[in-house]
């Protein structure tokens, strides 16, 4: 997905929202608020300046900490729905991860990001983990909520999931 970076893609992007988003992601441009990427990986369709998961991998994270953050991302609603599916850029074979983006209202992410945290020990920022800690308890969103989905055709925000190092162990 594209970022808006000036008025005229602004205006490109608003026109291309479906109509029954529309003044809910006027509204909500004027406020600044945006949803934050997370877990979109580098791999033959996507953009360069992603991360792949292999920066992020820990065998020694905390088991408490990553079961934690492994059933939040599983209760997120589903934003939006797409054509095809996601397959595990650790080449390991798993083919079907999902084919929809998934959020909470502050990020949103990749349906299949929980595979990569059971599976190939990948620990996520530890500014998101703290904002599972401290949303733990919080009810889950309707699925295909509308202020969530007006958010997302508004482009989620990818500099902070772009600018990320990976795990310093």
């Amino acid at each position: 997905m594209e970022e808006i970076t000036d008025e005229y893609d602004v205006q490109k992007r608003l026109s291309t929202i479906p109509e029954k988003y529309k003044t809910k992601a006027e509204e909500l441009l004027k406020s600044g608020r945006k949803l934050k990427a997370l877990g979109f990986w580098k791999g033959t369709n996507t953009g360069t300046e992603l991360p792949h998961p292999e920066i992020f991998q820990d065998v020694n994270w905390d088991v408490d900490d990553k079961m934690m953050v492994i059933a939040y991302l599983k209760r997120s609603s589903p934003v939006v729905p797409y054509m095809g599916l996601s397959h595990c850029r650790f080449n390991c074979g798993e083919g079907s991860m999902g084919a929809c983006d998934m959020s909470d209202g502050t990020y949103c992410w990749p349906e299949g990001l929980p595979h990569y945290l059971e599976r190939h020990a990948v620990r996520l920022p530890e500014e998101f983990v703290k904002h599972v800690y401290e949303n733990r308890n919080t009810p889950v969103t309707p699925a295909f909520d509308t202020d969530i989905q007006s958010l997302w055709f508004l482009a989620p925000d990818f500099n902070w999931w772009k600018s990320q190092k990976g795990i310093a162990i």
